[in-house]
């Protein structure tokens, strides 16, 4: 049975509490691919039985949409084993307990999300509904890295340059390339990096798709890190701080504060 967020089987509960389209880990955890996201989802497995039960990610497949109008048709991925912390692996569940934690999945970026799909038993699949991004006006994004020098050593106070180019949908005669993005060029935004090298900031776009980032230093263009990105719209079950997220992980070497 499945009622809103959460899935029931035999005493069983899967509650989604919340998910975040496009995650980047901010330590030296593995990186999506070229082209990839990791999505997150956070579950929760609460035992009303009066039984140990045994929980696992494998249960737990990601359904995307497909291009055609048919929904629930559309490509299944598996999780991955690394990812986001505190993860979901495999545990034995009290009675009248819970375990939460995180599930990773790796997409390619222009994916949509559709459903969670949980197989508590064979030839039995709960499907629970996550918020795909939809017609909201506003999108947001929050971008961050780190600049280093050339050994490697964080630097602090250096200005930067942060240019969004909107690559979907193209417009014939508008379009630009900065670095190694090519796109129809948004307003230019401006980031400093703290005592410890790094930068942040939280962007916000009408209806964008998806966006390419160039970040530089304000005073050398010559070292400069790009990511793409897909902004989404506000929903409840958003990360507040992570979703919805177009984020930019990377590094800008050489440079000197100015």
């Amino acid at each position: 049975m499945v009622e809103g967020r959460t899935a029931s089987f035999q005493g069983v509960d899967l509650t989604v509490l919340g998910f975040n389209a496009s995650w980047y880990p901010r330590d030296d955890s593995p990186r999506p691919g070229p082209g990839d996201v990791f999505l997150t989802i956070e579950v929760e497995f609460t035992n009303r039985s009066d039984a140990p039960r045994t929980i696992s990610r494998e249960d737990l497949v990601l359904s995307t949409l497909d291009d055609g109008p048919d929904f629930h048709s559309g490509p299944r991925w598996h999780s991955s084993a690394r990812g986001r912390n505190p993860a979901i692996a495999e545990a034995v569940v009290p009675p009248g307990e819970s375990v939460s934690g995180w599930i990773t999945y790796s997409v390619p970026i222009e994916e949509l999300v559709e459903d969670l799909l949980w197989s508590p038993a064979e030839d039995l699949e709960f499907a629970i509904e996550i918020p795909r991004w939809g017609p909201e006006r506003v999108a947001e994004a929050r971008i961050f890295g780190t600049v280093r020098d050339a050994n490697g050593s964080p630097l602090a106070g250096v200005p930067l340059t942060v240019s969004p180019l909107e690559t979907v949908p193209g417009i014939s005669g508008a379009e630009a390339t900065v670095g190694e993005c090519t796109g129809t060029p948004k307003s230019v935004l401006d980031a400093v990096t703290d005592p410890s090298g790094a930068y942040e900031l939280v962007a916000h776009w009408i209806h964008v798709t998806e966006l390419c980032i160039d970040v530089h230093a304000a005073t050398d263009s010559n070292h400069r890190s790009a990511g793409l990105v897909r902004p989404g719209g506000r929903w409840e079950l958003a990360e507040v701080t992570g979703v919805p997220v177009a984020i930019l992980e990377g590094a800008v070497y050489g440079v000197a504060p100015g």
